[in-house]
């Protein structure tokens, strides 16, 4: 790679690095990125929950399916349909051997001393993903939300915070910086 016009070994090796990393995930995460109808990110964190594996998944009945927590007979419907058509069971099989993996992905509950706390998080995050971010949170029973709002608790920064900083400010609406959030994290452990 390293011998494309502009490409030199630095980039090459960013490049290589990343899609190496891209084939490593979550199980819940490749489940939502099979785009199964009615199947979003919470849906697929649920059926991890309950199910553990994808072996496990992909043979659920429909009656299996609708014993998940918030999973009705439309979305049961729409999972079994997916792994009944040999196609998608067909481009699951050749991402494995593409080398596609997860972990395993059993969450850790941590105390619940974010429980019923909405945050926004806003910036770039030097210390996490912004799915990092999200799943400590989220581990520790607090919610991230997509809008600043007055139902928000707070509002977590990274640099250069847009215009949800703004609002957020206008709002009343808490905001803690990167350092803060972490010192929040330790505080919890």
């Amino acid at each position: 790679m390293s011998t494309l016009e502009r490409m030199g070994k630095k980039s090459a090796n960013n490049i290589c690095e990343a899609i190496s990393r891209s084939r490593e995930t979550t199980l819940s995460r490749f489940i939502y990125s099979l785009g199964i109808r009615n199947v979003g990110e919470q849906t697929a964190k649920e059926l991890t929950k309950y199910f553990e594996t994808y072996e496990r998944l992909a043979v659920a009945s429909e009656e299996d399916l609708v014993s998940v927590p918030d999973i009705g007979p439309i979305v049961a419907k729409s999972i079994r349909e997916y792994f009944d058509d040999p196609d998608h069971v067909d481009a699951i099989k050749n991402l494995i051997e593409m080398g596609v993996t997860w972990g395993n992905e059993r969450t850790v509950q941590k105390s619940r001393t974010l429980a019923e706390k909405n945050f926004v998080l806003t910036g770039t995050f030097k210390n996490f993903s912004r799915d990092e971010v999200r799943d400590e949170i989220e581990s520790r029973g607090g919610k991230v939300i997509g809008a600043v709002s007055k139902n928000v608790d707070y509002l977590v920064l990274g640099e250069k915070p847009g215009s949800k900083l703004r609002k957020a400010t206008d709002l009343g609406v808490k905001t803690v910086d990167e350092s803060m959030f972490i010192r929040l994290l330790e505080s919890d452990d």
